[in-house]
């Protein structure tokens, strides 16, 4: 009974090989068969959306290039700018300093010039003073020195009659000799000058002088007065 029952089975067993072996080559020469039809279909496709893909990475590529190309000309013109308006800023500064400074030097000039117009002021004003003064004084002098010449004809027609005047004469000759240190004194300052660094010494020095031929002047004044009185009292003996 048993030896029947593996027959049957050996046979399935040798039988099933063939089949497999037959089923896989006729799957395989089915698959083989259909392959290169869904090859050919799919390829173009394939080759198709690498190409598609290809490009978009280009574009993409050429995008980000040309983003980044306007980001460093837009970077590169707002630090154009930049430079161009610190360059101005800069420059206007220097400009107002510039007019500071040539400001402060016409205002130093202008102070120059005005210091320099009242110095002459002040130094024409001194001079005409100076020179009114001596003109007065040596018109006072001339003036004396007539009546002197009056005063010493009587006294030489007083002695002529035999009375002694040497005290007028006396009081005569030492008017004239103030007067004559009167126009010394005035010839010492008339012509001082009145500019540069001297000119305030000099101008006290001019007052003194002036001063001092002002009062050889009235020195004159009382020994002429004396010697006019000297001649009034001959006459009255």
């Amino acid at each position: 009974m048993k030896k029947y029952l593996t027959l049957p089975i050996l046979l399935a067993l040798v039988a099933f090989p063939a089949f497999a072996q037959d089923s896989t080559n006729a799957v395989e020469d089915s698959t083989n068969a259909e392959t290169p039809t869904s090859v050919r279909e799919l390829r173009p496709v394939r080759i198709d959306l690498d190409a598609r893909a290809r490009e978009i990475e280009r574009i993409r590529t050429e995008e980000g290039d040309e983003r980044s190309e306007t980001r460093t000309e837009v970077r590169t013109k707002v630090d154009d700018r930049r430079t161009e308006v610190r360059t101005k800023i800069e420059t206007k500064r220097e400009d107002r300093a510039e007019d500071r400074v040539e400001r402060e030097e016409n205002r130093e000039e202008r102070r120059e010039e005005m210091q320099e117009k009242k110095r002459e002021f002040a130094a024409d004003l001194a001079k005409k003073r100076v020179d009114n003064v001596s003109r007065i004084i040596i018109s006072t002098v001339e003036r004396l020195e007539r009546i002197i010449s009056r005063v010493e004809s009587r006294i030489e027609k007083v002695e002529e009659s035999g009375a002694d005047a040497s005290e007028a004469r006396d009081y005569a000759a030492s008017a004239r000799e103030d007067l004559s240190n009167a126009k010394a004194s005035v010839n010492a300052f008339v012509d001082v000058s009145f500019t540069g660094d001297d000119a305030r010494s000099n101008l006290e020095r001019v007052k003194e002088m002036a001063k001092e031929a002002k009062s050889h002047v009235k020195s004159a004044h009382e020994n002429l007065r004396n010697a006019v009185t000297s001649l009034k009292a001959l006459r009255t003996q």
